[in-house]
């Protein structure tokens, strides 16, 4: 018989294709949790443009014009929010967030002190990941 076989068994490749195995689950899962994390951050940064964008055009408005409008329009899960002069309209819609406001109806900033407005703009897939903004919006009066 021979003594000094060279070569591996099966016992050697099976263990060797397990722990490969487990190394790639474990890359494969730190990739995917990885991927997962970047596009939640890169919603959150959506949302927060979103919001930024929506609290600048209704502090024009309410600035500028003498009467415009909100609406919070769409199914009562994920709506849209349109603002209107007289002069333009501004619509928020997004395939990817929802939008809500508490809202609805018209201003006229020179009879009102003060509107206080909140506006929501939410992930559609994750509702949970929402940025709500309570701006006070008001106008000078005469100078005053």
């Amino acid at each position: 018989m021979k003594q000094n076989e060279n070569g591996i068994t099966l016992i050697e490749v099976l263990i060797t294709l397990g722990i490969l195995s487990f190394i790639g689950i474990i890359i494969w899962n730190s990739f995917f949790q990885g991927f997962q994390f970047s596009q939640k951050s890169i919603i959150k940064n959506q949302i927060q443009q979103e919001t930024n964008i929506i609290l600048s055009t209704l502090t024009k408005v309410h600035q500028t014009a003498n009467l415009y409008t909100i609406k919070s329009e769409g199914p009562s899960d994920c709506k849209s929010i349109a603002i209107s002069t007289s002069l333009e309209s501004f619509i928020f819609d997004n395939s990817k967030l929802c939008y809500n406001t508490d809202f609805n109806g018209t201003v006229t900033p020179n009879t009102e002190n003060e509107k206080k407005i909140v506006v929501t703009v939410s992930d559609k897939n994750d509702p949970g990941n929402y940025i709500t903004i309570e701006p006070r919006l008001y106008r000078l009066k005469n100078g005053d």
